[in-house]
């Protein structure tokens, strides 16, 4: 839970290694304000926290990896 950004900070493209449908993605920063302990998919989706530099080399998508980066640059 938190506060989202109403400007995107980038978008990006990509497409599933199991299918062939393309993806447009818009990222929006968010100010996290509380982690809710329980959520609909909690027992498919894993949650972790990265520092940013580890988030940047760690994102599956080259798309997010571009955006990442460019918050290291602006010290967010």
């Amino acid at each position: 839970m938190g506060v989202i950004d109403n400007t995107p900070l980038g978008s990006f493209t990509y497409q599933k290694q199991t299918g062939t449908n393309h993806y447009n993605v818009a990222v929006h920063l968010l100010k996290v304000t509380k982690v809710a302990g329980k959520f609909p998919e909690k027992g498919i989706r894993k949650t972790q926290w990265f520092l940013l530099k580890d988030a940047v080399c760690d994102a599956a998508q080259p798309g997010l990896r571009t955006l990442s980066s460019r918050l290291e640059t602006v010290g967010v």
